[in-house]
C-alpha cells in the first residue's frame, strides 16, 4: 500500500458538530494504529465514510433497545471472562442485548446519531477497510 497524506471534503451531516457538510479534512494514511475516539475515513461497501471509533478488538454489548439521545449507554466493554458468564444466562434475560467480539476490527458511529448511519447498520470495519485517520481540519 502507498502511504501518504491527503485532502478530503465531508459530504452530510453524520459528523456534526465535530466536522460540518463541506469542511475540508486531512487524513494521514502513515499511522496505522487506531484507537476509540479517533474519527477515521473507510470504504464499507463501496461508499465512503466518516466516522468516530467507538469499539475496538474485546468484547462488547449493545443495548438494542437504546434511545438516540442517550447513546451514552449504546455499548459498553466487558472482559472475556464477562463475556463468558453471559453464556450461561437465560436467553431471555439477553433478548435486549447483542454481544459483538471485535478482532482487528472496529464498531463506528457518526457524531450526530440521528442523522448517521452506522456500525448498526453496516456491522463491523476491519482494519484493511480504513482509509486513513482524521488529523486536522479547516
Amino acid at each position: 500500500m502507498n502511504h501518504m497524506n491527503f485532502f478530503m471534503v465531508v459530504k452530510g451531516d453524520s459528523m456534526n458538530p465535530t466536522l460540518k457538510n463541506g469542511q475540508l479534512i486531512f487524513i494521514d494514511q502513515t499511522d496505522q494504529e487506531y484507537y476509540n475516539n479517533d474519527i477515521v475515513v473507510f470504504k464499507k461497501n463501496e461508499d465512503i465514510y466518516v466516522k468516530r471509533i467507538i469499539a475496538n478488538n474485546g468484547y462488547y454489548f449493545v443495548d438494542l433497545n437504546y434511545d438516540l439521545e442517550d447513546s451514552a449507554v449504546l455499548y459498553s466493554y466487558i472482559s472475556e471472562e464477562e463475556y463468558k458468564k453471559t453464556l450461561n444466562f437465560p436467553s431471555s434475560a439477553l433478548s435486549n442485548y447483542v454481544f459483538i467480539k471485535l478482532e482487528n476490527q472496529y464498531w463506528m458511529r457518526g457524531d450526530n446519531t440521528r442523522n448517521s448511519t452506522n456500525s448498526e447498520i453496516f456491522g463491523p470495519v476491519e482494519k484493511e477497510e480504513i482509509i486513513g485517520k482524521v488529523i486536522g481540519h479547516s
